[in-house]
């Protein structure tokens, strides 16, 4: 044990150290030290604290990663939500319908259910529309096809009432004075509709310009007349080569008169015009030294007079309404134009 404590004491190289161990009397303090042998250069704790320290930076940078990714996702999308509806939006936009100037909500194309009766009352509003515009143009006169473009197709539309079945609508009877529940109401042998188209007076005695409910109009500038109910207005639309005879169901006739300059015969022009390879005989008219050809629905009927390069356009227009009414005072009209 003395051995063991003299050789620490050695080591340590403390003066005045004995060789028992103790010290000299003159110096009373002790003092213990650590061996070499338990001395080492590395120090545990620092390196414990340097391996936490690197572990938390790695744990944040990879946090921070996770951070920036989940708000990049986040971003990205939200964005292509965003857009999908907007998208949807104006493909949708693009098949929006019109009316009245007022957008309808959207409907698919493939979706087409039968038109409720304002929707077909709108329908036949939007084609008369066009077909005044197409018949009211200003340039009518420099050429033909300004006036006509297309040839009417027939649609399906009803007949007004016609109490005692004469032929004559009640209100064509009401127009011209004559008796609704009579078919012959002057009673001359001669029904009433027979008498009205041949241009003789259904209620009464003469010829049908002595029926005091019917006019004769006269356009001095393209030389021609006719008769029509006083009950009508007379109404130039851009000048004499427009004339409508208009009634307040917004029903009305109208005369065009334009240049046929192609050296064509009435019939030639017709079949190229709307491209037909033949013409029916019913639809064929000859009156007065007149030549004309009735549309297929016998609405719109062309003609020409001898020596002339202008044709004559007359048109039954039935405004807003589906309902003929005033076919037997069309004909009339037709069959009463004479030159002057």
């Amino acid at each position: 044990m003395a051995n063991e404590k003299d050789k620490i004491l050695a080591e340590i190289n403390i003066p005045g150290a004995l060789a028992d161990g103790g010290l000299k009397k003159k110096d009373t303090t002790v003092i213990h030290a650590m061996p070499k042998s338990f001395l080492s250069s590395t120090t545990p704790g620092k390196d414990k604290t340097k391996r936490v320290g690197l572990l938390i930076l790695v744990c944040g940078g990879i946090l921070l990663i996770a951070i920036f990714a989940a708000a990049y996702y986040y971003l990205t999308n939200y964005n292509s939500k965003v857009d999908i509806p907007a998208t949807s939006q104006i493909e949708k936009t693009e098949n929006v319908l019109l009316k009245d100037d007022k957008i309808l909500e959207p409907e698919p194309i493939v979706e087409s259910p039968p038109l409720n009766g304002l929707e077909q009352e709108e329908a036949v509003e939007e084609t008369d529309i066009k077909r005044v515009n197409m018949a009211t143009s200003t340039n009518t006169l420099e050429a033909t096809s300004t006036v006509i473009e297309v040839e009417p197709v027939p649609a399906v539309i009803s007949y007004s009432s016609d109490s005692d079945q004469d032929g004559l609508s009640d209100l064509e009877e009401i127009l011209l004075g004559t008796d609704l529940q009579k078919i012959d109401s002057d009673d001359d042998g001669y029904d009433d509709k027979s008498e009205l188209l041949n241009l003789y007076n259904p209620g009464g005695v003469g010829e049908i310009v002595t029926n005091p409910k019917i006019k004769k109009y006269t356009n001095a500038t393209y030389r021609y007349s006719l008769y029509y109910p006083d009950a009508w207005s007379v109404e130039r639309v851009g000048g004499d080569e427009s004339i409508m005879l208009k009634l307040d169901n917004n029903q009305f006739f109208q005369i065009i008169v334009s240049l046929k300059t192609d050296g064509l015969s009435l019939e030639d022009w017709y079949k190229k015009e709307f491209n037909v390879p033949t013409i029916n005989p019913d639809q064929k008219l000859y009156k007065q030294g007149w030549t004309g050809i009735k549309s297929q629905d016998a609405m719109i009927i062309y003609l020409v007079y001898p020596n002339e390069e202008k044709l004559y356009t007359v048109t039954y227009n039935l405004g807003l309404q589906q309902t003929i009414s005033y076919q037997n005072i069309f004909e009339m009209m037709v069959n009463s134009l004479e030159r002057t």
